[in-house]
């Protein structure tokens, strides 16, 4: 069960939390009830932090399949309901099945950089373990993006294909231009992006993580990925051939561009021009992507209309 932010006047009377605050709270942690609870408390509040602190970085391949066997049964232990939202396949039906995913995107990130410690085989078992049900199909992007964290870095080719979108107005969406796309107008624009695709072949780089606390000087051939809670608008970025790559992984069929990574990256030195910007979905092959245009950042974002590529993880999955 989750929690619209438009009810907290009424289940939060005079609450210190401004409005700003509760929705970085529940982009953090989850709008959910017990969240809700914990708004006007925040030494409690604050001790739920930490434990979700502890959850992840205590999180290893064995606890994750065990949260996931607790999840299917109902049970969750403390600190493990912490990470995972259990809801219904069908919403309004008490005898659908449960499916398990991470309670929000930051946890999801967090989580997979966690499992980026863990071994190449382990990846791989849980990715083919959570694959294999659709129970647990949302915890296949957290390992994808785990994965897609390691081989990056490691050197691969892969193609930009410019996404598409109808002329601007309201609830304007990108699409991915990888599968045939059922409006005339789309598909048309589609064939046409295919002709523009460009193959960008990563080398092998260094990966190097990052606090946005301190201001960031970019460097050639590093493979940035952010490491605290405050870093989340972005997944990891590439800054190569004098062009900046900001990276999103995803398996999902619909996905927004985080808020938020614009001012984080205008803020580091030695970065190229908006021009020189390059945003770039990385989902597996065959997946079908719309993203809805960002709305807060519409003005700075005019000209960096996104890619997606396709990153295939089979040739990585044989152990």
């Amino acid at each position: 069960m989750t929690i619209s932010i438009l009810s907290l006047p009424i289940l939060l009377p005079g609450s210190a939390m401004t409005n700003a605050d509760i929705k970085k709270t529940f982009e953090q942690l989850g709008p959910t009830p017990r969240i809700i609870q914990l708004l006007s408390r925040p030494d409690r509040l604050k001790e739920y932090k930490a434990g979700v602190d502890r959850a992840l970085l205590w999180m290893t391949a064995e606890k994750l399949k065990k949260l996931i066997s607790d999840t299917r049964s109902l049970y969750m232990e403390t600190d493990k309901g912490r990470l995972g939202l259990i809801s219904r396949a069908k919403r309004n039906d008490v005898h659908s099945m449960h499916l398990v995913a991470p309670v929000t995107e930051l946890i999801k990130s967090r989580l997979a950089r966690q499992l980026r410690t863990i071994s190449r085989n382990q990846q791989i078992e849980l990715y083919d373990l959570f694959s294999k049900s659709p129970e647990t199909k949302g915890m296949c992007g957290t390992l994808f993006e785990a994965i897609g964290l390691c081989v990056v870095p490691e050197g691969l080719d892969i193609t930009l294909v410019p996404m598409v979108r109808l002329p601007r107005g309201s609830n304007t969406n990108w699409y991915a231009s990888h599968t045939s796309l059922p409006d005339e107008t789309l598909e048309a624009q589609r064939e046409r992006a295919l002709g523009r695709s460009q193959v960008i072949q990563i080398p092998p780089t260094t990966t190097q993580e990052f606090n946005t606390i301190d201001i960031l000087t970019l460097h050639e051939g590093i493979f940035y990925v952010p490491v605290s809670e405050t870093q989340e608008p972005l997944d990891a970025f590439l800054f190569l051939n004098d062009i900046l790559y900001i990276l999103q992984f995803s398996i999902g069929q619909k996905l927004s561009i985080k808020p938020g990574f614009v001012e984080f990256l205008q803020k580091c030195q030695h970065v190229p021009p908006l021009e020189e910007w390059k945003f770039v979905f990385l989902i597996p092959p065959g997946t079908r992507l719309v993203c809805p245009e960002p709305k807060s950042e519409l003005p700075r974002l005019r000209n960096l209309n996104p890619y997606s590529a396709e990153l295939d993880l089979r040739p990585y999955l044989k152990l």
